[in-house]
């Protein structure tokens, strides 16, 4: 059987997806949580994982602009949590380098989810070098 491959800079998607915790964590309070799942969407031909955060969640009208550079959700005088705003920039930058997307979800209005999908090819194992001799 045929499986799934996304071929990435193993160096480049761990920065990503580093970024899309410390985000979350930013923003997750004590006690809340955070979410990482991957799968696969076959007929899509594309892996997603997506990372959920359980904090106050990101307003529709800033959903775009939270990937600009320095772009600080509420404003530069909020300075809640640490960092300069270029964390999600990054993660875009690296994830469209992959021919990939990434955005937020609408989901509900409470937490984050940023959802990110790279295109996979398909291997076949036959075609792959054998160990026996």
């Amino acid at each position: 059987a045929e499986s799934l491959v996304a071929s990435v800079d193993g160096q480049a998607f761990q920065q990503a997806l580093t970024n899309l915790l410390d985000n979350a964590l930013k923003h997750t309070p004590s006690g809340g949580e955070v979410v990482v799942s991957l799968d696969h969407a076959p007929e899509d031909r594309l892996f997603r994982m997506t990372v959920t955060d359980s904090g106050p969640g990101i307003p529709a009208s800033e959903r775009e602009r939270v990937f600009e550079p320095f772009h600080r959700l509420g404003g530069e005088l909020r300075r809640d949590n640490p960092g300069i705003g270029i964390g999600l920039s990054i993660v875009q930058y690296l994830v469209e380098a992959h021919k990939g997307r990434v955005w937020v979800d609408a989901g509900t209005s409470s937490g984050a989810t940023f959802v990110v999908e790279l295109p996979v090819g398909l291997k076949d194992p036959a075609a792959e070098p054998s160990l026996d001799p």
